[in-house]
Parts: structure tokens; C-alpha cells; sequence
């Protein structure tokens, strides 16, 4: 394990200084992490960061990444870094020219969300489901594309002036953010300058993400 844990970080030490800082994180988080790539070029030195969208469990040891935000509890193997950073929260949103009570139903991939999909079904009363879609950040573009009704994260649904939240955003389908690392990744300033402006970044948008406005 020792000598596993070296060549790790032995590879990690060869980068480049001037290689980009990639950033593994789900569809959701990708798009809000987008919003703000500028700021976290800027606070990397001005070094290019990759935004790889993707549910894989991508390999921070194996240097796949350099800094992973997961949904789920980090890792707890030797090397790997992890703290929670907020919330994302999820609910009912509708277009502000739709009855709600009319609009067809779009619910979840049931190998996406179990929790989520209870708590649509539960909101659809029997009503018939139009589809099923998996991508939160999908769902957002077919309540506002289609008139569907749907949950989307709050941080995305809540600025958009043409939509209206049905509810307040259900404990019970939010989703905790981890922000993760390597040792390997942490021997370059840049990256350790991405984890210190990623944090920043979820502290100043806490509200946001976790839907209180």
C-alpha cells in the first residue's frame, strides 16, 4: 500500500505546473461550477480548469482528477482528503403560464433517485407519469421547455423569473455536497488554490444551493 501511495504520488509530482486543474462533479453541480469557472481559473493563477460532468466515481488516486464533488460521503482510504460544503435542494417547480394541476408529470430514473422519485410520486396524487428523466439539470429544461411540472435545484429554478416554486424545498430529497481530494493532487499550489476557492465559492452560495433564496 505504501509503495502504491508513492507512485501515486510520484506520477502527481511529474504534471506539468501549468496543467489544467480538473474538477469531477455531477450534471448539476457542473453547471453551477460553470457559472463561476472564471472565478476559479482566476484563483488557480489563471491555469485552465476542466469541468468533467459525469456520475462515474472518477479516481482521484489514479489521477483521473484532481478534486472530485460528490454527492455521497468521501472515501475514507488512506490519502484522500473530503469536508461537507452545503446542500443541494430540490423542488416543485411549473412554468408561470401553466396550471400546475393540468401539467404532465416528469419524474426521475428510478436508479437515479429512489428518495426523489417517492416524493413525486407521492405530489402526483395518481396522476400518470409523461416520463422520466434522470438529469436534474434535464428536468429544469423540460418544466421550462415543455410545461412540465418537476423538481429541479433550487439554485437554477429559483432565478428563473419565468418559473414559480410550488414548495419549499423537501429535506428529505436534498442531497449533501462533499468536496473531495488526493494527496497527489495536493502537492500542486494551483490545486490546492482550486480547493480554497471552491470553498469559498459554496460558503458565499450556501443559501442558494440549499434553496432559502
Amino acid at each position: 500500500e505504501a509503495v502504491a501511495r508513492f507512485d501515486t504520488r510520484a506520477n502527481a509530482a511529474r504534471a506539468r505546473d501549468d496543467a489544467p486543474v480538473r474538477i469531477t462533479a455531477t450534471t448539476s453541480i457542473s453547471l453551477f461550477l460553470t457559472q463561476h469557472a472564471a472565478r476559479l481559473s482566476a484563483a488557480a493563477g489563471g491555469l485552465e480548469i476542466v469541468i468533467i460532468s459525469t456520475r462515474e466515481r472518477l479516481d482521484l488516486a489514479r489521477g483521473e482528477a484532481e478534486i472530485a464533488i460528490r454527492m455521497r460521503k468521501p472515501p475514507g482510504d488512506a490519502g484522500y482528503f473530503g469536508q461537507k460544503v452545503g446542500k443541494l435542494a430540490q423542488a416543485f417547480y411549473v412554468r408561470r403560464d401553466v396550471d400546475p394541476a393540468t401539467a404532465p408529470v416528469i419524474s426521475v430514473s428510478r436508479d437515479v433517485s429512489s428518495r426523489i422519485e417517492q416524493h413525486i410520486l407521492a405530489w402526483a396524487a395518481g396522476r400518470p407519469i409523461a416520463a422520466r428523466v434522470g438529469d436534474s439539470a434535464a428536468r429544469y429544461e423540460s418544466i421550462r421547455s415543455s410545461g412540465a411540472v418537476s423538481m429541479a435545484p433550487c439554485f437554477l429554478a429559483d432565478a428563473d423569473a419565468g418559473l414559480i416554486r410550488l414548495e419549499e424545498p423537501p429535506e428529505a430529497t436534498a442531497d449533501e455536497i462533499f468536496l473531495v481530494s488526493h494527496e497527489s493532487s495536493r502537492q500542486r499550489p494551483a490545486g490546492l488554490a482550486a480547493l480554497d476557492a471552491l470553498r469559498a465559492l459554496f460558503r458565499e452560495y450556501r443559501g442558494r444551493l440549499e434553496g432559502l433564496g
